[in-house]
């Protein structure tokens, strides 16, 4: 089943604001981690390890090769999306 951008979204904001504690700040999809944000790397971690808990077939590992000071909220959303889908496309490729 394909996950919805828009739905991904709203966990993704959701969980930044469980993590950060701020329910203040106005979020959007461009807004970046660090540069906009000012989420330290520790909070990150956490954002992340959250965001696996909540979405187990993406491959958070690839993130790994992404700058976070650039990562937008917007980018951590269409990699759920796309990795999810490569996952289940491979795991229908083994059936």
């Amino acid at each position: 089943m394909l996950l919805n951008h828009d739905t991904v979204l709203d966990i993704v904001y959701l969980t930044v604001r469980e993590t950060t504690g701020d329910s203040n700040t106005t979020l959007t999809p461009e807004a970046r981690l660090t540069n906009d944000l000012g989420i330290d790397s520790l909070d990150q971690a956490e954002i992340i390890v959250k965001l696996e808990r909540e979405f187990p077939t993406a491959n958070f590992g690839l993130l790994d090769y992404f700058d976070y000071d650039e990562l937008t909220l917007s980018g951590i959303t269409d990699f759920i999306c796309k990795s999810a889908e490569q996952a289940e496309t491979q795991q229908e490729e083994h059936v």
